[in-house]
């Protein structure tokens, strides 16, 4: 879609990125989770927008939470 000159992008690539996001936040494996998605959608395009918000949502639930392996550890072993 072209508005003013400018390349909107469609919502699902929004929604693409936001669930990569989660996902990246939730199990902090930003870059694997990148390559992942690239190799998945076959699109290129999108590398940029996709690596800032995994690493942003990687470096914000590392400031509130322990990932989720850790914690899975940590239930094991009765810690």
């Amino acid at each position: 879609m072209v508005f003013g000159g400018t390349n909107l992008a469609r919502s699902n690539i929004y929604s693409l990125i936001g669930a990569a996001s989660v996902l990246g936040g939730m199990a902090r494996m930003a870059i694997s989770l990148t390559v992942i998605i690239l190799e998945s959608t076959g699109n290129e395009e999108y590398v940029l927008p996709l690596m800032i918000s995994l690493m942003t949502a990687k470096l914000t639930g590392g400031l509130f939470t322990a990932d989720l392996y850790h914690i899975h550890i940590h239930m094991k072993k009765g810690v």
